[in-house]
C-alpha cells in the first residue's frame, strides 16, 4: 500500500465504478436473495437502471473513486437517503477490492471520505453482514475517538453508526 487516495469520480471513472460495483453487488448477493441483473446478466445499479448516472448528475450524491498509487481499488457512494437526520450524508455503497481489504485501505479511506464533507453522517449496515458492521464500528469507533452513537431504529434491520465531523474537518489521526 503505497497511497490511499479519494477523488470526486468524474464522467470517465463512471465505467471504473460500474465494473466495481458488479464484484460489489456478487459479494452482497449473500446478504440479499437476489440482485436484478441486465439481460446480459450484469447486476443492476442502486437506483434499479444499469448506469450510475444519478451519481453523477445530482448534487446530493456523490460517486468517489479509491487508488492506490493511481491503481482503482475501490468506491464509495455517498447520498442523503438518511433514516435518522435529514441533513446526514450517508454512505450508501462501500467496496475495496477483496486483495486490498484486511490492509487498512478500507479505514483509510473511510477516514479520507468522511474527511471531504464534514457536518452529520449515517452508515446503516444490515444485520446480516457481520463483517461490516465490524469494520464500521471499529473504523468510525476510531475516526471520531468513539463519539458516535450505534442505534437500531425501526424499519431497518441492523446498526445505524451516527456522527457529525463538523467541528473537527480534515486532520484526524488514525
Amino acid at each position: 500500500m503505497k497511497r490511499i487516495e479519494i477523488t470526486e469520480a468524474g464522467r470517465d471513472d463512471r465505467a471504473v465504478i460500474e465494473d466495481m460495483f458488479q464484484s460489489y453487488a456478487d459479494d452482497f448477493t449473500a446478504f440479499v436473495d437476489s440482485i436484478p441483473r441486465t439481460e446480459d446478466g450484469r447486476y443492476l445499479m442502486p437506483d434499479g437502471t444499469p448506469t450510475l448516472d444519478s451519481y453523477f448528475s445530482s448534487a446530493d450524491q456523490h460517486a468517489l473513486l479509491v487508488t492506490d498509487s493511481d491503481r482503482s481499488v475501490g468506491f464509495v457512494l455517498l447520498d442523503r437517503q438518511c433514516l435518522m437526520d435529514p441533513a446526514s450524508l450517508v454512505v450508501a455503497h462501500f467496496y475495496i477490492s477483496q486483495e486490498w481489504r484486511g490492509k487498512g485501505v478500507g479505514t483509510l479511506a473511510a477516514a479520507q471520505v468522511f474527511d471531504m464533507f464534514p457536518g452529520p453522517w449515517e452508515v446503516a449496515v444490515m444485520q446480516e453482514n457481520l463483517s461490516a458492521i465490524r469494520f464500521w464500528q471499529a473504523a468510525i469507533s476510531r475516526y471520531t475517538r468513539d463519539s458516535f452513537r450505534r442505534l437500531e431504529p425501526d424499519g431497518w434491520s441492523g446498526p445505524v453508526f451516527v456522527f457529525d465531523n463538523s467541528g473537527h474537518p480534515g486532520g484526524k489521526e488514525l
